[in-house]
C-alpha cells in the first residue's frame, strides 16, 4: 500500500479549501456549528479564525438581500471561487416576509447594498464558514475604505446582529 502525503496547506490554500467545503455541500442544506458573529470590527479581528484570516479582492455578482451578496472571490492566482457572502455583525430587514412594513424595509437595505457595490472595487475582509452551508460570513469593504455593513447600520437599513435568533421588525 503507497501512503501520499501531502504539505501542510498556506493561508490562501486554506481559505481555498473552506470556501469549496462550504459551496460542495451544498446553499443551506445543512447546519455548522459556528461562532457566533462578533459585534464590531474590533472583536471581529480578535475572533476571526487565523487560518481563514486576510483580505480578497472580489466582484459582486449579484445583491441577494440587505446583507447577503452572491460574489466572485480572487483567493489565489488564477483561482476564483463564487460563493454567498453574509455581511458581519448586521441584520437586514428580509425581502419574504408576511409584514409590509418589513418587505419596505427589505427593499431599501438590498437597493442600497446594491449601489454601495455597484461601484466595485471590493475586498472579502476575514472569511469564516456560516452556520449554513454554501455561503461565508465576511466583512466587506468598499472601494473608498468603508464597510458595506457599517454603512447600512448607520444609514438605518440594518441592525447590529450576533448570530442568535433574529428579533422581528414588526
Amino acid at each position: 500500500m503507497r501512503v501520499v502525503r501531502f504539505a501542510p496547506l498556506s493561508r490562501r490554500g486554506q481559505v481555498l479549501l473552506a470556501l469549496l467545503t462550504g459551496l460542495a455541500l451544498g446553499h443551506g442544506a445543512a447546519r455548522f456549528a459556528a461562532d457566533a458573529p462578533p459585534a464590531g470590527p474590533a472583536q471581529a479581528a480578535a475572533h476571526a479564525s487565523p487560518a481563514l484570516a486576510g483580505a480578497y479582492p472580489a466582484e459582486a455578482l449579484r445583491v441577494i438581500d440587505g446583507d447577503t451578496v452572491e460574489m466572485r472571490v480572487h483567493v489565489w492566482l488564477g483561482q476564483d471561487v463564487t460563493t454567498h457572502v453574509r455581511l458581519r455583525g448586521v441584520d437586514a430587514p428580509e425581502l419574504r416576509s408576511s409584514c409590509r412594513a418589513e418587505t419596505d424595509a427589505a427593499a431599501r437595505a438590498h437597493e442600497r447594498l446594491r449601489a454601495l457595490v455597484a461601484a466595485g472595487g471590493l475586498t472579502v475582509v476575514d472569511p469564516r464558514p456560516d452556520k449554513y452551508f454554501g455561503r461565508v460570513v465576511a466583512g466587506l469593504r468598499l472601494a473608498d475604505g468603508d464597510d458595506a455593513a457599517a454603512a447600512l447600520l448607520r444609514e438605518g437599513l440594518a441592525r447590529p446582529y450576533d448570530g442568535k435568533a433574529r428579533k422581528p421588525w414588526c
